[in-house]
């Protein structure tokens, strides 16, 4: 009976060994599928983060472009509201005021407030701060005669992430004796 228990003993000892072998070839493809399954997550993140950052860009860039559009609005309207002699006596081209931010800044011409954000005389949150507009405006008036004027408004702005200056171009007429004259 001694004998029978040695070999069942053996027996058992050769079998451990190589379910322990088996385990441990189990434990190496789990962590392949692992790595594997991290390998694809972070590729996928990767391309949606891009995805978020490209969303972020174009946002602020047709930000920048309905800011301009406003601003060049505004100019025209206030050229059309103000009255003849005025608009003869600014003939030529003038920088404006944009964003006022110490009591110093003025601007020129018929318009000497600020087109956006005066930051010395209101107040506003650190958001709306944050959000000035870093451009420029150029108002050129040319007299082309017989009661007319053209006006051209010239917005442009930094691109972002170093994509070049961008710009908005808007002219129009205005006359003398006004639209319905």
């Amino acid at each position: 009976m001694s004998r029978m228990t040695t070999r069942r003993r053996r027996r058992r000892r050769r079998r451990k060994p190589s379910s322990n072998k088996s385990s441990r070839v189990d434990g190496g493809y789990q962590l392949i599928e692992l790595l594997i399954a991290v390998g694809i997550l972070s590729t996928l993140m990767a391309s949606i983060m891009d995805g978020l950052s490209q969303v972020h860009r174009q946002t602020t860039a047709s930000q920048n472009q309905v800011i301009a559009t406003n601003i060049a609005q505004e100019i025209v309207d206030q050229a059309r509201n103000a009255d003849w002699t005025t608009l003869n006596a600014n003939m030529g081209t003038r920088t404006l005021l944009v964003n006022k931010q110490n009591s110093a800044d003025s601007g020129t011409g018929y318009n000497t407030r600020p087109l956006m954000l005066d930051m010395v005389g209101q107040s506003y949150t650190p958001e709306a701060s944050a959000n000035l507009f870093r451009g420029t405006v150029q108002q050129t008036l040319t007299n082309v005669g017989a009661g007319r004027m053209r006006l051209t408004v010239n917005v442009s702005w930094p691109g972002e992430h170093g994509g070049g200056n961008k710009s908005l171009i808007v002219s129009t007429m205005i006359s003398q004796y006004g639209i319905h004259n």
